[in-house]
């Protein structure tokens, strides 16, 4: 397999993106003819030959380059003779496709009086008939000749042309360069002489914009090249480096920031540490900018129709809404799921958005005959917007990627999310402080910023992950194959100002560690005395921002704890049912939570001081175990629907908090947890018997056309829900290891029956805990296989005590996935996604374990609750 270069640079700079503006400048006419249109980046440097500080071994893609002319051993040239032959050179390196599967170097050395030896060389391997020898062909008129070694294998393919040895170790990109006719972009460059006449030493790139878009296009997975156009330069000069920093200085090749003032980045402390990369826009005159930004818009017919029938179809002008951002703009992504392209976040300083935004949804919800869907996650309130791509729309093709929109504010900045899950692990990582104002890391990266209009910052390990999930197969796999040479660049900036762009590469972002084993062993770090009831609620307060636990003792007390205190206390009438809820039921913007025991109903407020507590007045007994809110009903402003786990719906009056029941159901023996969807605007409970009745039911208790679906077999695995919006579909798993795909219509579009050795292995569907992903576990009690859905085998445990088995499935982004077997009732022993014991220790937990990762310590930290204590533990991961 051929070395993927092009690859290289893109996963090193961290971005795909490609140039859109070209200058036209003087140029070597020597070797134009040489340099075809798909050429995809040009590399000049006479540094190969530089005694001192050389930047060629410090970049990876640079390094490849200086690694051809060792393919010139392979003919009897010694390494002197090879310096001596490149000394005081200027030599040029195009990296070219090799269709779709590859791409490769085509390498131009000049040559003069002084390399007579050389020629020879290759003279008196044209005069040989057996063992090394060269094999000529004519194309297009020129004289191709291929070095051949004694097992009849190509070394290297070449050209004599105009004192220039054109060379590629594949004759397929060589025909490439002989064959394409159009040689216009390399017109368009300003190269260096071929011969140099003083010490300066130099190493310059150049980036071809069309040729880039074209070949991301064909090996993405969905054919789309839109990654972060109108970044990058034309052509970058590459300064002396030192120890840890690679920096190169371009001119800017665009006027989008033309008369802007430059300013660093200020909402740092809205940015989780969990972030792949970042794209800040920083600017001082919205007018100038907005001006140019809907120009771009302009020129793309795609994003450009959407545009103006979304504004026309919703009553909404863009230009309200650029007077009311800022002065500040961050895109955030996250590579935390296999559809890690959509998971994105973007953060806009804003001046009273958020008016518009809601009159906006309210039109959309009313175009479509629905409700505006809002939901509350603790003290923020949730919009879907109902606009796909609504970003791109707004700013460009950079922002795409928003395949829903939801959106919240927060202090001075609105926050859009591409799917709700997106958008509450977002504001669980600011609630928690897990961002890049408190992390070291991130501060170590920002120092190597300027103040700029434009920054883009990527962290190598997260940003690769990404990119292989946006690439075909063969790509992706090349692109692991890589994946250490290439984290020999930690971090990358790329910023732009009015008249210069740079980009910087950190090779030590963190202190370089001695290699060491860990523990791997489980670490008490803290416990809250407490024989818990229910399962503990962990909560962000809204003003401290420190994680809180809300918990329900055996005493019936509601207690809430901060840093191991106990900071408030409530006596409630007995057991909760369910769990605590995070609801709207003023329209106080403070956190509020719903809490439903055997005979009372709680609405909690949050205070200073904990919680105001109001409560439902007259005991009455309630007949179900577990229930989901439904918030985006017609009567919300008023009710509060409950839809309980058999299927039964109940209405809570916000003002009185009476519960009545508004349809009684006759299902038994339901699944949990139950799903929910909005379909139409309105919000439908996913409902699956243990019989294999499916049904989508709304909370008046309709079941949805096409339902129930009687799948006729035994489940003891809920729904999962697959895919967004027009691809939504459920997914069901039977004990037996029947996998189904059922439609939101009903329809069951595919079953395949899972391999089952024998009649005692039963099957478990896994979800994670945002429904992004699932696996499949088989298991007979005492073996257990996980599987991921496409039924590849990730690791198989054995030899655990015979008996039920259920496992937990924690996807914790780049810190990896993790799984949980347990026994169903409070034993877990963890493994990594090799089938890797992790923590070495089980774990005895009432309620499942409640984990995380922190990106600081490199540890995963874990809450569970022993039957006299809620505790903290942790395991060192890296």
């Amino acid at each position: 397999m051929k070395k993927p270069l092009f690859l290289l640079a893109i996963a090193i700079l961290g971005i795909g993106g490609y140039v859109f503006y070209q200058k036209k400048n003087q140029h070597s006419n020597a070797i134009t003819s040489f340099i075809p249109d798909n050429t995809l980046l040009l590399l000049e440097t006479n540094q190969i030959s530089a005694a001192k500080n050389k930047v060629i071994q410090r970049f990876p893609l640079l390094s490849q380059a200086a690694l051809q002319f060792l393919y010139l051993k392979r003919i009897g040239l010694s390494e002197k003779e090879i310096n001596d032959l490149l000394l005081k050179k200027t030599l040029y390196f195009a990296i070219l496709p090799e269709g779709k599967d590859d791409c490769e170097f085509v390498n131009y050395l000049p040559l003069n009086a002084d390399n007579e030896d050389f020629i020879e060389k290759l003279d008196n391997l044209k005069q040989n008939t057996s063992g090394k020898r060269i094999i000529s062909h004519i194309t297009q008129g020129f004289k191709i000749s291929e070095v051949i070694d004694e097992n009849s294998k190509s070394i290297f393919a070449f050209i004599v042309q105009d004192n220039f040895l054109i060379f590629s170790i594949s004759s397929l990109v060589l025909e490439e360069a002989v064959l394409h006719k159009k040689n216009k972009w390399v017109t368009t460059l300003s190269l260096n002489k071929n011969v140099i006449d003083n010490d300066s030493v130099f190493t310059q790139t150049h980036f071809n914009s069309s040729a880039v878009n074209d070949f991301l296009g064909d090996i993405s997975i969905d054919g789309k090249s839109n990654h972060f156009s109108y970044l990058l330069a034309n052509t970058y000069q590459w300064l002396q480096p030192n120890k840890n920093i690679i920096e190169a200085i371009g001119t800017t090749n665009n006027s989008l920031f033309e008369g802007q003032k430059p300013a660093t980045i200020q909402c740092l402390n809205m940015i989780p540490n969990s972030s792949s990369y970042i794209l800040n826009v920083s600017y001082s005159n919205p007018e100038s900018l907005y001006k140019k930004i809907e120009a771009q818009i302009e020129n793309n017919d795609k994003i450009n129709k959407l545009r103006n029938k979304a504004s026309s179809a919703f009553d909404y002008d863009y230009s309200d809404l650029y007077r009311k951002i800022n002065d500040e703009i961050t895109l955030c992504s996250f590579d935390n799921t296999d559809q890690s392209i959509y998971n994105k976040v973007l953060i806009i300083k804003q001046k009273e958005l958020l008016k518009p935004l809601k009159v906006i949804a309210r039109n959309v919800a009313s175009n479509r005959k629905e409700d505006v869907f809002n939901v509350q996650y603790g003290s923020f309130g949730i919009t879907s917007l109902g606009i796909k791509e609504f970003p791109s729309m707004l700013l460009g093709e950079m922002y795409g990627g928003f395949e829903e929109c939801y959106f919240t504010e927060y202090r001075d900045y609105i926050i859009m999310a591409s799917s709700l899950g997106m958008m509450q692990d977002y504001l669980q990582s600011i609630g928690k402080g897990d961002v890049w104002s408190n992390s070291a890391k991130n501060k170590t990266i920002l120092k190597n910023c300027i103040p700029a209009n434009l920054t883009f910052i990527a962290e190598s390990e997260k940003a690769i992950k990404g990119l292989g999930k946006i690439l075909n197969n063969k790509w992706a796999t090349k692109l692991q194959n890589k994946q250490n040479e290439l984290l020999n660049v930690q971090a990358e900036i790329l910023q732009q100002n009015t008249s210069e762009s740079r980009i910087v590469l950190l090779r030590n972002i963190e202190p370089t560690k001695t290699p060491q084993k860990f523990a791997n062993k489980w670490v008490k770090l803290s416990g809250i005395a407490i024989s818990a009831q229910r399962e503990p609620l962990y909560l962000i307060n809204p003003s401290s921002k420190n994680l809180e636990i809300l918990v329900q003792g055996n005493d019936n007390k509601l207690r809430l704890f901060d840093n191991g205190k106990s900071i408030w206390t409530y006596a409630l009438s007995d057991k909760i049912i369910g769990q605590i809820k995070n609801v709207s039921i003023s329209k106080e913007s403070a956190q509020q939570l719903l809490v439903v025991t055997g005979t009372k109903i709680y609405a909690l407020t949050r205070t200073k001081e904990g919680f105001e507590v109001k409560s439902s007045k007259n005991p009455k007994k309630v007949n179900f175990s577990y229930f989901n809110v439904f918030e985006n009903e017609a009567d919300k402003n008023e009710n509060l629907t409950l839809v309980s786990d058999n299927g039964e719906t109940f209405k809570i009056n916000k003002e009185t908090l009476v519960i009545t029941s508004s349809h009684k159901s006759l299902r038994s023996q339901v699944i949990l947890p139950i799903p929910s969807l909005i379909i139409k605007g309105s919000e439908n409970a996913v409902i699956l018997e243990k019989t294999g009745n499916l049904s989508l039911q709304n909370s008046k208790g309709t079941v949805l056309n096409g339902f129930p679906v009687k799948l006729n077999s035994n489940f003891s695995s809920a729904p999962v829900l697959e895919g967004a919006n027009n691809n939504l579909v459920i997914r069901v798993l039977s004990d037996k290891g029947e996998l189904y795909k059922i439609s939101i219509e009903g329809k069951i579009l595919e079953k395949k029956q899972l391999f089952r050795p024998n009649n005692e292995v039963k099957f478990l569907l896994a979800p994670d805990a945002r429904n992004k992903d699932w696996v499949v576990m088989r298991t007979d009690g005492k073996e257990v296989v996980v599987m991921d859905k496409n039924e590849t085998e990730l690791f198989t445990v054995k030899d655990l005590n015979y008996g039920k088995k259920e496992l937990k499935y924690y996807n914790l982004g780049t810190a990896g996935k993790y799984f949980a077997i347990t026994n169903g009732y409070t034993t877990y022993r963890f493994y990594n996604e090799l089938g890797e014991s992790v923590g070495t220790l089980p774990i005895v937990s009432e309620f499942p374990p409640n984990i995380s990762y922190s990106d600081s310590y490199k540890k995963i930290m874990m809450n569970i609750t022993s039957p006299s204590s809620i505790e903290t533990w942790s395991v060192k991961i890296r």
